[in-house]
């Protein structure tokens, strides 16, 4: 994906399975958003229309812009390059492997919603939950299986209760 001025472009492998390039696409248009789109909102709101040439990269901030980004917790980047790897193809920076987990789990939840899967995946073998996932919802086999590792283990936590976290019993 190529991004700039609020405007994303999407390129992909043709050579790529259907599955692939489902979860390729819906990856993509997760990093648009997650990257793009939302933190641009986000800086809209708190500057207001004026912020867009500074997000264009047509201007640098001002001080007081960029103070006030450092205290709403705000980003004035330009641009997020996010397909810098190492020589070995790891990732370059921890942020870049967050982007990836990031767009990779909301591309899950854009093919194959938690809501649906969590009830195919509860109560079977993780190689059975895999299966299901692949055939029901067309995720690629990789993706399936982090997918469903991580719902299973939402599965086993325990809920937040605050009679627990206070040690006060119910009654």
């Amino acid at each position: 994906m190529v991004a700039r001025a609020g405007v994303g472009i999407l390129f992909h492998d043709s050579e790529e399975d259907e599955a692939e390039h489902r979860f390729t696409l819906a990856h993509e248009v997760a990093h648009f958003v997650l990257d793009q789109w939302l933190p641009r909102k986000r800086a809209v709101r708190v500057f207001g229309e004026g912020i867009l040439p500074v997000l264009d990269g047509l201007r640098p901030p001002t001080p007081e812009e960029s103070l006030t980004a450092l205290f709403e917790r705000v980003s004035l980047e330009v641009e997020v390059k996010l397909m810098d790897r190492s020589p070995s193809g790891l990732f370059s920076s921890g942020r870049v492997a967050e982007s990836e987990r990031r767009a990779d789990r909301l591309a899950q939840e854009l093919l194959a919603p938690a809501a649906l899967v969590t009830p195919l995946v509860r109560d079977v073998s993780e190689e059975e939950g895999v299966d299901r996932v692949v055939a029901r919802f067309g995720l690629p086999g990789e993706a399936a299986r982090t997918y469903v590792q991580l719902l299973r283990r939402r599965l086993r936590m325990p809920r937040f209760s605050c009679q627990r976290f206070l040690g006060v019993d119910g009654g």
